[in-house]
């Protein structure tokens, strides 16, 4: 981990060799758009792709996201990233957007990503909602297609915040000692 971590911390102030280009398909209510990002040396050999599902109200412009996803192509990994419904330039109401329409749209990229023909095996990172995604998405995919998951701060309590009506209040009380 500490690894990891560190070279994400040093790729922050470097600039990775990547080449990207803008991708679309039809997710579950509407046109997902992302971008899908190459090493820059990549000549269509067989190379692993890491599908990256932002958070609650993210999207794929996101810095951490993009120095991840120019972080794999400097280690020969390419990635795709990109709007779940009703975030960035995706199609859809954000109000309308649910777990359920964001795993079919997961499961839509996962079917874009392994007809690409360079794709030697894919591997799924989630941050917060997108890691919860990542969780139910690999779970019922399977090992035979995600080879490898990562998530940063899982949103693995939703549920359980929903249940008891407090899914939005913390982020709405202030501080006791401001009360």
């Amino acid at each position: 981990m500490k690894k990891v971590l560190t070279l994400l911390f040093l790729t922050t102030f470097f600039w990775a060799n990547a080449k990207t280009e803008p991708i679309e398909i039809q997710g579950a209510v509407g046109k997902l758009r992302g971008v899908l990002t190459t090493p820059d040396n990549f000549n269509q050999k067989k190379i692993p792709v890491v599908i990256m599902f932002h958070g609650f109200t993210g999207n794929i412009n996101e810095k951490i996201n993009i120095t991840i996803a120019e972080t794999l192509a400097k280690e020969g990994i390419a990635s795709v990233r990109f709007d779940f419904n009703g975030h960035g330039k995706s199609d859809g109401d954000f109000e309308k957007m649910s777990l359920d329409n964001e795993l079919e749209d997961a499961r839509r990229i996962v079917q874009y990503v392994e007809q690409l023909p360079f794709v030697s095996k894919i591997g799924i990172y989630g941050h917060s909602q997108g890691g919860l995604i990542s969780i139910l998405l690999s779970s019922e995919l399977g090992k035979s297609k995600i080879k490898a998951v990562a998530m940063l701060a899982p949103a693995v309590i939703i549920h359980d915040n929903m249940l008891q009506g407090s899914f939005f209040w913390h982020y709405l009380r202030p501080p006791k000692c401001t009360r």
